[in-house]
């Protein structure tokens, strides 16, 4: 599986909402209320590290090139500060990459 097939994005968005209990609709909305907010930093920040390309992984949570620098210095920031944000981050990580190996 490429690392910017839609299947794999798809995926992985999915896997997120699940860990994070959100909505996919939702996360891909507008509102900015923290649980949404949690799960596209936490999205964005398994995808850079699956090497998607910012752009895309920005724009598959329907956002503007505009906010890749603030995700990416938020993400920065709960990685820094929230050890449940990395060890969700962490895990589904290594999810990714299983999925990535077996195909």
């Amino acid at each position: 599986m490429n690392i910017e097939s839609p299947e794999f994005l798809q995926w992985l968005l999915s896997a997120v909402c699940v860990r994070t209990g959100t909505n996919k609709n939702a996360v891909l909305g507008k509102s900015r209320i923290w649980p949404l907010m949690y799960a596209r930093y936490l999205f964005f920040d398994i995808a850079i590290r699956c090497r998607v390309p910012m752009a895309v992984a920005i724009q598959v949570i329907c956002r503007g090139n505009k906010l890749i620098y603030p995700y990416r210095k938020n993400v920065m920031n709960l990685r820094a500060v929230d050890k449940d944000f990395s060890n969700v981050s962490d895990e589904l990580f290594e999810e990714a990459q299983k999925l990535l190996s077996n195909e």
